[in-house]
């Protein structure tokens, strides 16, 4: 079987292609880690793969580790695929294409085969940061905004404002009295604060393109912003995935 990998920022993620399926899956976080014990994971894959792909946007440094260590175990070569300036009827946007991070473009590609046709995709990926690509529906990417992602934009309101960590620290995790959306405590202010304001970024994305819209939702987050999304929105945890297995594939 041949093994898919998506090495992100905070963690790598994978799962095997049997013949045109995507079976079993998997992840491990590495934030912090040298590379060398990131790549440990490799030790617990409940396969030996024929063959290996790859999408990397945490660097060379961890890349060459999970890529040594798959070579040593099992002999295979890392196939890491790039961004490029199109892939069939799907046509980069980026003034300089090589600035788009592989994952986003992975994630286009992905839902770009499963909706081609079917008018305008907004594709998100909810993780470390939060990206949204805009895709129209002749396949040309219009381009994409990038944003902190849940857990960054609330520690990163911690670390500039002294009274926010203070008093999110002596609130217990999982109280809460607030309406909905509203926090009554700064733990749930600042995570409601941040969920409200990506779903905002989102539905204002939607707004600005042409009609009808399908919104392509995945990263870790995803599921916690899916609740404030489009009732058409799709999640999909193995977008980037299933676009690195079109992209190891010959476009139609």
């Amino acid at each position: 079987m041949k093994l898919l990998l998506d090495i992100g920022n905070s963690r790598i993620k994978w799962t095997y292609q049997a013949g045109p399926d995507l079976v079993e899956y998997g992840s491990v976080g590495h934030a912090g880690q040298p590379p060398e014990a990131a790549a440990r994971f490799v030790d617990r894959l409940p396969h030996a793969p024929t063959a290996v792909g790859a999408v990397n946007v945490a660097g060379a440094e961890l890349g060459g580790a999970v890529s040594a260590k798959i070579r040593r175990l099992f002999d295979v070569q890392v196939d890491t695929v790039s961004v490029a300036a199109s892939w069939g009827p799907l046509r980069n946007g980026y003034t300089d294409f090589r600035q788009l991070g592989a994952d986003r473009w992975a994630a286009m590609v992905g839902a770009w085969c499963r909706h081609s046709g079917a008018g305008s995709l907004l594709v998100v990926d909810a993780g470390t940061a939060l990206t949204v690509d805009a895709v129209a529906a002749d396949g040309q990417h219009r381009g994409g905004l990038i944003v902190p992602g849940l857990s960054l934009m609330q520690s990163t309101l911690g670390q500039a404002t002294s009274d926010v960590a203070r008093f999110a620290d002596a609130t217990p995790r999982g109280e809460s009295a607030g309406d909905g959306w509203l926090g009554t405590s700064t733990r749930e202010a600042t995570a409601s604060g941040a969920r409200v304001a990506l779903c905002a970024l989102v539905q204002h994305s939607v707004r600005e393109l042409e009609q009808p819209v399908r919104v392509v939702l995945t990263g870790g987050d995803a599921a916690e912003l899916a609740a404030g999304l489009p009732d058409a929105t799709e999640v999909r945890p193995l977008l980037v995935l299933e676009g690195l297995q079109q992209l190891l594939a010959e476009p139609d």
